[in-house]
This record gives structure tokens, sequence and C-alpha cells, in this order.
């Protein structure tokens, strides 16, 4: 399963957040931070939803994957 977490750095506690999260990523192999000043993969999922409501079976995304 992945999460999406979207955190506003604005803060002094989201800064601490990220940086601890930061620190884990450094001896956990599992998590991965991704940087999106933009917005753009929040705007790309979303774009995506709308063009496909209904979703896709996981067959049909499978195929597409491989």
């Amino acid at each position: 399963m992945v999460y999406t977490i979207q955190i506003d750095d604005n803060a002094e506690k989201a800064k601490n957040l990220i940086s601890m999260l930061k620190a884990f990523k450094n001896d956990y192999n599992f998590i991965e931070i991704h940087e999106d000043t933009e917005g753009a993969e929040l705007e790309s999922r979303f774009e995506a939803f709308q063009k496909n409501k209904q979703g896709k079976s996981w067959e049909q995304l499978k195929s597409e994957l491989i």
C-alpha cells in the first residue's frame, strides 16, 4: 500500500516532522520522499480520476503497467 501525505512546511512543527521523516528514510528502505513544490503529482492524479471516475479493473491496470 502506498500513502501520499502532503505537508505544508511553513510551520515549525511541520519542518521538524519533515526532518524526522528524512532521517527515517536513511534507515528504512520502504520510505520514499518526493518534494513536489508545484503539486503536479496531485494534479495529475486528480485529472486521471476526472477522466475515469468509474475506475479500472485490477487486470486492466496490471496489463497497462507491464
